[in-house]
């Protein structure tokens, strides 16, 4: 009998023991996310003070077209450069620049979502951290 009220002690104390590791490892944690906010958030403010948001309108390429240089000058037309400007081959090339324009769009619409989907977790490391603060100084004032 006294054996097992021994044991129970002992596992009573171990619970205690693994308790209070608990505690502490959760509030390690809250602290770690606190932190990885607050650097996250220093990251994403340098990011958007250094690099400006992606215009994602479609520009005009007329004024592109327009401002090449004339493949006349002076009355006489070069051979290469009305060979390059052909057509078809202008068509061509509008062509991919149109395709590579809506790629570099849709991958500007996916780091947007991507930039509001981390904004988002970043709000709720904020709620969270703050919460932990208040509830440690409330812990520590009673």
């Amino acid at each position: 009998m006294q054996a097992a009220m021994v044991q129970n002690q002992c596992l009573k104390e171990d619970l205690m023991l693994a308790s209070a590791l608990l505690n502490n490892y959760s509030t390690t944690l809250k602290e770690a996310e606190c932190q990885a906010y607050a650097l996250s958030k220093q990251i994403i403010s340098s990011l958007k003070s250094t690099k400006p948001e992606p215009d994602l309108k479609q520009p005009s390429y007329a004024s592109v077209l327009l401002n090449k240089s004339s493949p006349v000058q002076n009355g006489i037309a070069s051979p290469q450069k009305l060979k390059s400007l052909s057509n078809n081959n202008s068509l061509l090339l509008l062509q991919k620049l149109k395709a590579e324009h809506s790629s570099l769009q849709e991958i500007a619409q996916e780091n947007n979502t991507y930039i509001e989907r981390i904004s988002e977790l970043l709000n709720n490391m904020k709620i969270e951290c703050t919460q932990t603060v208040n509830s440690r100084k409330s812990s520590t004032e009673a």
